[in-house]
């Protein structure tokens, strides 16, 4: 009989076991975007939360193509990004990109890391309500500077009637 001791092999299935939990763990309930697009644009993998944003579940969606999910405009685009980063070997970060995502208008900043299977990951953050208080912001920012312009004209007007009226009190 042959005896061998597989006690190290077993520690190393149970650390791999253990990783690929926490992998599932952190990539499921992140926040965030998280996908694997092949070359020709066909999702390979999607977190949960990319699932929701484009209002449905994981498996809906893997075996989908970016034009099955997009309008081919922003289709066309997000690809080309994709296929950048594949070519370049580099990550590809793009900052404040505009889609459509379930009809609706959402904003991304997105970074694409080139894997070694002809495919990326992508990490796309929602900046859509940021986008949202930004233009708000503007907005009020532009009436806090036409009530100053009025605050500033109806000054001027209170000094321009001192000024005449001072000399006709004299007069008079």
């Amino acid at each position: 009989a042959f005896f061998s001791d597989i006690t190290e092999c077993k520690r190393i299935e149970r650390a791999l076991k253990d990783s690929e939990e926490q992998y599932r763990l952190i990539v499921e309930n992140a926040q965030q975007v998280i996908a694997k697009i092949d070359i020709n644009g066909t999702y390979l993998f999607m977190n949960t939360f990319a699932a929701q944003q484009l209002g449905g579940r994981a498996a809906d969606f893997v075996g989908k193509s970016l034009w099955d999910v997009f309008p081919k405009a922003y289709a066309d685009k997000h690809i080309k990004a994709v296929r950048a980063a594949m070519e370049s070997g580099e990550h590809v970060t793009t900052r404040e990109i505009e889609t459509v995502v379930a009809g609706k208008s959402r904003w991304y900043d997105v970074i694409i890391w080139p894997t070694n299977d002809k495919s990326a990951m992508v990490v796309a953050t929602d900046i859509t309500l940021r986008k949202e208080f930004e233009a708000e912001r503007e907005i009020y920012k532009e009436q806090v500077f036409k009530a100053h312009n009025y605050a500033y004209i109806d000054s001027m007007g209170t000094i321009v009637a001192h000024q005449l009226n001072q000399p006709l009190t004299v007069i008079n």
